[in-house]
């Protein structure tokens, strides 16, 4: 078997900081807009809906966001209610007329983001 080939490559790749090391502290965009328009198509299902159970969890680690339903969070994740937490105006996530989910979630983004990220970071 060659050397390099059984060169010191990991196995897995860390995602967490070493001590020291600069981490960014920010929200994946993208899996936050993508949590965002699965909430949107489902509350917007068959007529407005607002669901309270829904929340955002924010996986610790490496800053994804998912869409889950409310309950004991685990231990790497944190979690944020959509409706009165996130948005804590009625009616924020209500599709317009013809309007895609995608479309909103990238709407409530671009005006809320840096908010979203004090607010959600913060804590962590």
């Amino acid at each position: 078997m060659p050397e390099a080939a059984t060169a010191t490559q990991p196995v897995y790749r860390r995602e967490m900081p070493h001590w020291g090391e600069h981490y960014p502290n920010q929200l994946k965009r993208d899996s936050l807009k993508a949590a965002l328009a699965d909430y949107i198509l489902q509350v917007n299902y068959g007529g407005y809906r607002p669901d309270p159970r829904k929340v955002l969890a924010v996986k610790i680690e490496d800053r994804t966001t998912m869409l889950h339903n409310a309950g004991t969070p685990l231990r790497t994740e944190v979690y944020y209610f959509v409706e009165g937490e996130v948005f804590p105006q009625e009616g924020t996530t209500k599709l317009a007329e013809g309007q895609a989910p995608d479309e909103l979630a990238e709407q409530l983004l671009q005006q809320t983001y840096e908010q979203l990220i004090r607010r959600i970071l913060i804590p962590l």
